[in-house]
């Protein structure tokens, strides 16, 4: 695996990936869902996402789990497409918040990694950023939010 996220990186997202993102929690709505954002950065750059890789789970209307087996097929994903793994989404049947049980599950253990939270289901009627709410892991099960300009600057 490359390298992986960084406190305060900034990471380019194309629309097609929000868009993916969206289509695909919208497949579930009356349980949690979830995808993960992939991609490559290079030394200093934002890390630039290419893939929107979604993992065999199970879910209820309030959480989802992912088999440890599936983690490992994530990894040799990663290691076989020289990729490594950003971002985290899901979404809630409700507000988009981070629930504890989503700082104790997150898919990575690196600082810096982000997990996006999408509201109802990924129906929403503004534009995708404006919609979710975005957490940076700070190590130890502790995130930060990210407030609206954060997410202006970090993600483009």
């Amino acid at each position: 695996m490359l390298p992986v996220s960084t406190l305060g990186g900034t990471y380019e997202v194309p629309p097609s990936i929000t868009a993916q993102t969206i289509a695909h929690l919208r497949r579930y709505p009356v349980t949690e869902a979830v995808c993960f954002w992939l991609g490559t950065r290079g030394d200093g750059q934002a890390a630039k996402i290419s893939e929107v890789w979604v993992p065999e789970f199970s879910a209820t209307p309030v959480s989802y789990d992912i088999e440890p087996l599936e983690m490992l097929r994530l990894k040799e994903h990663l290691d076989q497409a020289k990729m490594s793994l950003f971002v985290q989404v899901h979404s809630h049947p409700g507000g988009a918040f981070h629930s504890r049980r989503d700082d104790l599950n997150a898919a990575s253990p690196w600082l810096g990694f982000i997990s996006v939270v999408v509201p109802n289901h990924g129906h929403i009627s503004t534009g995708f950023w404006e919609s979710v709410e975005v957490y940076e892991l700070l190590g130890s099960a502790s995130w930060k939010h990210l407030d609206t300009k954060e997410k202006r600057e970090r993600f483009k």
